[in-house]
């Protein structure tokens, strides 16, 4: 799973963006067969993964896309927190100003971006614009396959 989103974040680069919203790459997840579906479960199952990469991932807000997207870094980003799991420190880092001290851990983080994501999530929206969510375009699954394809 883990190589497919870091396929799925090296094609976005490639486009010259910098990082994907965490409901597109858990759309394209389930799109592409690595998901039980949209849930919360397999949301969290995707949070456990990111957490347990060999990649330092950072969940920052991006003024442009006007949301939240993650991004691979090298080393410790910047003015961001370290998200732990059951006190050990993980390999996701979430934007400072955005959690506070008791909240940077899993099971918080989980909840709060459950909360935030949640419906659409489950109601398939998964490409961010500004104004919110929508359903895939042909555009999105085109990156989708391409990032796959690099994987299979």
């Amino acid at each position: 799973m883990n190589e497919f989103i870091n396929s799925l974040l090296d094609s976005w680069r490639e486009n010259g963006k910098f990082g994907l919203t965490l409901p597109f790459i858990f759309g394209a997840l389930w799109y592409k067969g690595f998901s039980n579906g949209p849930e919360s479960g397999s949301f969290s199952s995707m949070l456990d993964e990111l957490q347990a990469a060999s990649v330092t991932y950072r969940l920052a807000y991006c003024d442009k896309a006007d949301e939240l997207i993650l991004a691979p870094v090298n080393n410790s980003p910047v003015g961001c927190k370290r998200v732990s799991k059951n006190g050990v420190p993980t390999s996701l880092w979430i934007q400072h100003d955005l959690v506070n001290e008791d909240v940077a851990d899993t099971t918080n983080v989980f909840k709060a971006l459950w909360e935030r994501y949640g419906l659409d999530i489950e109601a398939g929206r998964y490409s961010c614009t500004k104004g919110g969510y929508h359903a895939f375009t042909a555009e999105d699954l085109a990156l989708i396959e391409k990032a796959f394809e690099k994987t299979a």
